[in-house]
């Protein structure tokens, strides 16, 4: 790993979930960085073994859906920034590529979830 990945890893790491404060290694269950085992998305939004959640349905699918453990990132990001995956903001022209040095830029989410798809094996995304 070349030492610019390495220091953005270093820069997007949090020893605790910033939605459910669970240290690395914790199950988190039912914040925004939770993801379903089975699927990928979000926790909260998935229905799979758990039929609803605080009155709303969210569907069915097979496996397990959760909880899953903290692993320092929220989710995509390592993801990205493995992949020098950067985007910017611009009200004129909406998300925009970027660099990693780009004082503007930040991990491109969207670019993520469109070009990789979830490893239910490996518990993170991967090329297509």
């Amino acid at each position: 790993m070349n030492q610019g990945i390495q220091q953005q890893l270093e820069k997007a790491y949090r020893p605790n979930c910033r939605q459910c404060n669970a240290a690395i290694g914790e199950a988190h269950d039912w914040c925004d960085a939770a993801r379903c085992k089975t699927t990928g998305q979000q926790l909260i939004q998935c229905g799979g073994e758990r039929h609803e959640y605080k009155g709303v349905d969210y569907g069915e699918h097979e496996g397990e859906c959760g909880p899953n453990r903290y692993d320092g990132y929220w989710p995509g990001t390592r993801e990205a920034i493995e992949r020098g995956w950067y985007a910017k903001f611009s009200s004129a022209h909406g998300w925009l590529k970027t660099t990693a040095d780009d004082p503007d830029a930040s991990t491109d989410l969207n670019r993520v979830h469109m070009e990789l798809e979830w490893s239910p094996e490996l518990q993170c995304m991967i090329d297509r």
